[in-house]
């Protein structure tokens, strides 16, 4: 075995204070990766209802587009050919 892999494969003990710390400190990162992701969890829930809102307003107008190539409700004449 080399230097190098005897050290990676020795341990040693952390006093209580050590862990602790560590614990805490892991805490805080556990906490900001929380935040990030329902911030982002937030975020995406608001696109998404956001682009239901649109595929909802697309449907709609592509329905009243082919019911008006289809004939059932007749052209809006222009208010320039109601003056004549």
């Amino acid at each position: 075995m080399s230097d190098t892999e005897e050290q990676a494969t020795e341990t040693r003990e952390v006093t209580a204070e050590e862990l602790l710390g560590l614990l805490k400190a892991s805490e805080l990162r556990s906490a900001d990766r929380l935040v990030f992701l329902r911030s982002f969890e937030k975020f995406y829930n608001t696109v998404n209802e956001a682009r239901a809102v649109l595929v909802n307003d697309m449907t709609e107008i592509n329905n009243a587009i082919s019911m008006r190539n289809q004939g059932v409700i007749p052209p809006q004449e222009d208010a320039s050919s109601e003056e004549e």
